[in-house]
């Protein structure tokens, strides 16, 4: 099995995407999420899965079932799959909370919570338990760059040839939630001002019959077609959504996650790139 070639002017990775989705959640959404994410695997409930859970964990989660949902992939034969998640300044506004409560009541008034559920490898750890993934999962950035870091390290691990497809997760909330002051609380997030968007691309290995939307990634040299966009997660993934039209070109699109590294999708009808071999998801 072959995941990644070699060109005149860069390393190229090539892969199918399988499966995407796209979801915005205010506040009450992302309690109700919590409570009922999707459709999980039999023998697994959200309630203890999710209960202390960052919200966008909680988002995450639900737009990678979404995905599942609106795609020919069987959840039972995910199991080989890895996942990169990057959540954008997880767990800001729980932290903040706690520290202040630190400085009143010591370690007695912080929740041992925190730590398994809002660091940056906490979202990529729950959604594999979801879904009984038990490939690599990992967090990547944590900042508002995060989707570019993942897709960066989803392309090392597609690129090994060992994995049949990894899961790609992005979330943020918008507008971001700004700590207080020093000493004080944030409050809440409230609807409609606040709202988590969560993008989910499932990536898996390159087929010959493949003819759905077909993804390359390239490092060293730039594309040799320029693209001057830089990458955003909700931009990718709206410009899967749309339908193709019978009849007409394929559709390209370029992405720059800088430093010579970029993203071209194909809208499919053909394999983008060099003819690649490989296994179905």
């Amino acid at each position: 099995m072959v995941a990644a070639t070699t060109s005149r002017t860069a390393p190229v990775v090539c892969c199918r995407a399988v499966a995407h989705s796209l979801i915005w959640a205010g506040v009450a959404e992302v309690s109700a999420l919590r409570r009922q994410p999707g459709r999980l695997r039999a023998g697994t409930s959200p309630v203890p899965l999710l209960r202390h859970a960052d919200d966008q964990t909680v988002v995450g989660l639900a737009a990678v079932l979404l995905a599942i949902e609106g795609s020919d992939l069987d959840a039972d034969r995910l199991s080989p799959w890895g996942l990169v998640a990057a959540p954008r300044f997880p767990g800001r506004a729980r932290l903040a909370a706690a520290f202040a409560q630190y400085a009143v009541d010591g370690a007695w008034g912080v929740s041992p919570h925190l730590v398994p559920h809002d660091s940056l490898h906490s979202m990529a750890g729950t959604i594999s338990q979801a879904l009984k993934l038990f490939g690599p999962n990992l967090g990547a950035g944590g900042e508002s760059d995060g989707a570019r870091e993942a897709f960066l390290a989803a392309m090392a691990l597609l690129g090994d040839g060992r994995l049949p497809g990894v899961w790609v997760v992005a979330t943020g909330w918008v507008p971001e939630l700004v700590p207080g002051r020093p000493g004080v609380v944030p409050a809440e997030p409230g609807p409609p001002r606040h709202q988590c968007w969560g993008v989910a691309l499932a990536l898996a290995m390159p087929h010959p019959d493949w003819r759905g939307p077909t993804m390359r990634f390239g490092v060293g040299g730039g594309h040799p077609r320029e693209p001057g966009a830089p990458f955003d997660a909700i931009a990718l993934e709206e410009w899967l959504a749309v339908p193709s039209d019978e009849g007409r070109p394929p559709r390209h699109a370029y992405w720059s996650l800088g430093e010579g590294v970029w993203i071209e999708l194909e809208e499919g009808g053909r394999p983008a790139g060099p003819a690649m071999q490989g296994g179905r998801s």
